[in-house]
């Protein structure tokens, strides 16, 4: 039996063989099974005297020959077992440090590839770009083959290195699906790094201040923007276009920060001071929409486009705030635009349906109880329905009407009375 497969037996051994094993087996037996005082076997008197004949090469008769054939072969079945465990022991342990020694020459085979891969160019550059695309999070798989400008952009990115212009350009066109959260915030910070270092060179050109401060904002740093512009003395400055870019950054800022009012009161003075500047207009629009005025936010946007504002940026930004409102307020801010001006905001209708797909539990029973409802009455004529409203429904109704006046600063509400033309003539 090797390896637990117990192989066929040979039928074609020369019988001179087998004499000649049967010889051996038998002179080894007798070497090692024949010393009495070793015997586990039952010794009786004949048999010592048999087996003392025996060892003296006396002449044996054929009984007493037998007799030691029989009990080598009964010494030989009680030696085996433990001599086939004592086999399979040493073939295991055979097996087991050939194996050893097998997975060590592997092993060394490997650290010896390694060392020559880590040693070759190639090698050593793809595990650079494999452990930058790890830190800033892009996917090399879904992105597909990896251009060799990412390589490049990555590498500076990671060495602190300001991007050139057409880098940047790249990045934010061809490269977009590179732009990572991640690349998106190490690229603004070194953006607003430079012009820091530039401001730092000459702080009396403030526009390096204010360009350092919109590049901080888009890096999640406007705490540090704000410091940087309220060290800023610009109550002597005359020059309008300036004024107008640093009150709409620092507003852009306070907006960030939750600091509505003074926002707002920023954003104010920059149109005042360049009226006809869509950026300050843009500024208010976000602020209004945020804080849920979007009536405001309307005419503020429509301001912004009226002065050279993309439809497509002010998209953007309705967009961009939409997405950090929950349910409710997105659905609330979508009917009211809507509403305003359905042709402008029409494409907000897709955002809609995906807030009416995904409704709540509560809105699917109430869905569920009316559709049940409407199996068991039967159906009813229209006058017969408006006969079964409930008599204060128009006092509600007024109500609404009178609150929806006042909030739109109206003097008189909308009246529930029937059009002159409705009214029954009298006879």
């Amino acid at each position: 039996m090797i390896d637990g497969k117990t192989l066929p037996l040979r039928t074609d051994v020369p019988e001179n063989d087998l004499d000649t094993f049967e010889n051996k087996l038998l002179n080894l037996c007798q070497e090692y099974f024949l010393d009495l005082s070793k015997s586990e076997l039952l010794q009786t008197g004949r048999s010592k005297d048999i087996l003392e004949k025996y060892k003296e090469n006396k002449s044996l008769s054929n009984f007493e020959q037998a007799y030691i054939n029989e009990y080598l072969l009964r010494s030989l079945t009680q030696f085996l077992p433990s001599f086939l465990k004592r086999t399979a022991n040493k073939v295991e342990l055979e097996r087991f440090t050939e194996e050893k020694a097998f997975q060590e020459k592997l092993r060394q085979e490997a650290i010896e590839k390694q060392k020559l891969l880590e040693s070759d160019p190639v090698y050593i550059a793809k595990q650079k770009e494999q452990a930058l695309l790890k830190k800033y999070e892009i996917n090399e798989y879904i992105s597909g083959a990896l251009p060799i400008e990412i390589s490049e952009i990555l590498s500076k990115l990671d060495r602190e290195i300001r991007l050139s212009q057409d880098e940047a350009v790249w990045l934010n066109t061809l490269g977009k699906k590179f732009f990572s959260s991640k690349v998106r915030h190490k690229f603004h910070r070194l953006e607003a790094n430079y012009y820091l270092q530039e401001y730092k060179k000459n702080v009396k050109n403030i526009w390096n201040a204010i360009n350092a401060s919109s590049q901080l904002r888009k890096c999640q740093a406007s705490l540090e923007a704000e410091g940087l512009l309220e060290s800023i003395t610009v109550s002597d400055k005359k020059d309008k276009k300036l004024l107008s870019a640093y009150f709409t950054t620092l507003g852009g800022v306070r907006r960030d920060l939750r600091k509505v009012n003074v926002a707002i009161d920023n954003a104010s003075k920059a149109h005042n001071l360049t009226p006809d500047n869509y950026r300050p207009c843009t500024l208010l629009g976000a602020i209004y929409m945020e804080t849920y005025q979007y009536t405001l936010g309307h005419e503020w946007y429509e301001k912004a486009i009226e002065r050279g504002a993309t439809d497509q940026s002010v998209n953007a930004d309705l967009k961009s705030i939409i997405s950090k409102m929950d349910k409710t307020k997105r659905n609330e801010m979508i009917e009211h635009l809507l509403k305003l001006d359905h042709l402008t905001y029409s494409w907000l209708k897709s955002l809609k349906v995906a807030v009416v797909n995904n409704p709540k539990i509560k809105q699917n029973k109430v869905e569920q109880t009316v559709k049940a409802q409407k199996k068991v009455s039967p159906p009813q004529s229209k006058k017969t329905v408006q006969n079964k409203q409930p008599k204060n429904s128009e006092k509600s109704l007024q109500s609404l009407l009178e609150q929806g006046a006042k909030a739109h600063n109206l003097k008189n509400p909308a009246s529930l009375s029937k059009p002159s033309c409705m009214k029954p003539k009298k006879k």
